[in-house]
């Protein structure tokens, strides 16, 4: 679906900017952020969060959002490569944590088997044949 600006965004449900603006602080509309550092919301949060649009309003929408649509295509592949990125980073990281605890798990084991050592034979109680 096509993103369009807060003023956008108020324009096409009938509310004011403040409202839009409103609902966006308070979590219950979701906001992107373009590239250039715009603030967009997505047509189908509009309808999620305000019922739906006035059909003039749809069309309209299609019909001048072709170049937008087009650079926000371009800004989300752009953000997905990144993500991608941040992701494989994430991996690698998760990876040497994963070592680490295994060294460390193989670590502890070696400690309780060097307890179990020094602490000798079990202590026999000589007290129970004694009466």
């Amino acid at each position: 679906m096509a993103a369009v600006s807060l003023t956008e965004a108020a324009r096409l449900t009938g509310v004011s900017r403040k409202t839009v603006q409103r609902r966006v602080q308070d979590g219950v509309l979701s906001v992107s952020q373009s590239v250039r550092g715009d603030k967009t919301v997505e047509i189908s949060e509009l309808i999620r969060v305000f019922g739906a649009l006035p059909g003039q309003a749809v069309q309209a929408v299609h019909g001048t959002m072709s170049q937008p649509v087009q650079d926000n295509v371009h800004d989300m592949e752009a953000r997905i490569r990144v993500l991608e990125a941040e992701l494989a980073a994430r991996n690698v990281q998760i990876e040497a944590k994963d070592q680490v605890i295994q060294a460390q798990q193989e670590n502890l084991a070696d400690v309780r088997q060097a307890l179990k050592l020094l602490e000798g034979p079990p202590k026999r109680r000589w007290s129970i044949f004694r009466k």
